[in-house]
């Protein structure tokens, strides 16, 4: 004899099983409810630390070309102004 026949054949076994199917049910469809909204917030979590990475990355990098060249430029005035301060030597002396 079937397992779930013998436990349906008393009122009591009857009892439990729609009470476990009346129960379940619901319980299973909010379990798959619940697990794709938790699924869909996590990926826009996700998807918004990715984006503010990006941005925090790009500031970083933007900063490191501006400071360099920043001093790159410095360097290019102070070799301007060496070459315009040149020690006086005989040849660029005026009488």
């Amino acid at each position: 004899m079937n397992p779930f026949k013998k436990i349906t054949s008393t009122l009591t076994g009857r009892f439990v099983a729609w009470f476990l199917f009346i129960s379940l049910v619901p319980m299973i469809i909010v379990a798959f409810s619940s697990y794709g909204n938790a699924k869909k917030s996590i990926e826009n979590d996700q998807i918004a630390n990715l984006a503010t990475s990006a941005e925090i990355l790009e500031d970083l990098v933007t900063n490191y070309f501006e400071s360099e060249i920043h001093y790159v430029q410095g360097v290019s005035v102070g070799k301007d102004l060496r070459d315009g301060l040149e020690s006086p030597t005989p040849e660029n002396i005026e009488v």
